[in-house]
């Protein structure tokens, strides 16, 4: 019983040794360079390095986040949130628009390491498929999103039909939870197959 006990921690011990192996730690983000923004010169668009190759972990951050692209040579990845455009490359570009100040860079860049970090996490704990559900990802438009949603134009998502919700999901202007009718979670798992528990908070 002791014995199994200790082989479990052991385990487990070995296990946090190796995740701390492969982690990125919250200073990998280098060689920040900063410019104003061409649409909006009150704004910022850096770009940065990250210390690690991401060509292994850009298909899992693909099925993780919303409107997002993936194309495969090279590998990359960009997404749309809350109008800051994030682009990712596979030898750790890094690349984000519509930065407010200093502050928020440094605050971007700790939450991508930790997006990253989900990331290389789920790939060494996970074993799916991931090119069957990137394929499926790759073919959602609106009106495959429309056909899970209730078609009742209830407006009670705040848009006026069904299909501008669907729509608005996919451009990331719409909240995944804005429609009453149906089940929680149903779209999200539909649009992100991978739930990384992840996200930016940038209101202000």
């Amino acid at each position: 019983m002791i014995r199994g006990e200790l082989m479990g921690l052991n385990s487990s011990f070995v296990n946090d040794l190796l995740l701390k192996e492969v982690l990125l730690e919250k200073n990998s983000v280098k060689d920040i360079d900063a410019s104003p923004c061409i649409a909006d010169p009150n704004r910022i668009k850096y770009t940065a390095k990250i210390g690690r190759n991401l060509d292994d972990v850009l298909p899992v951050l693909f099925l993780a986040t919303l409107n997002s692209r993936l194309t495969r040579d090279p590998v990359m990845l960009s997404f749309t949130t809350q109008q800051h455009n994030f682009l990712l490359g596979e030898k750790g570009g890094l690349a984000v628009t519509f930065v407010k100040d200093k502050e928020e860079i440094q605050y971007i860049n700790d939450k991508v390491i930790e997006l990253i970090n989900k990331a290389i996490k789920y790939r060494l704990t996970n074993h799916m498929n991931l090119e069957k559900f990137i394929e499926k990802k790759k073919k959602i438009t609106p009106l495959s999103l429309y056909d899970i949603l209730p078609k009742t134009d209830c407006r009670a998502c705040s848009e006026n039909t069904c299909f501008n919700y669907a729509a608005k999901i996919l451009t990331g202007e719409a909240r995944l939870d804005a429609c009453p009718y149906l089940e929680h979670g149903v779209i999200r798992r539909f649009v992100t197959p991978v739930n990384l528990a992840w996200s930016l908070d940038l209101s202000s």
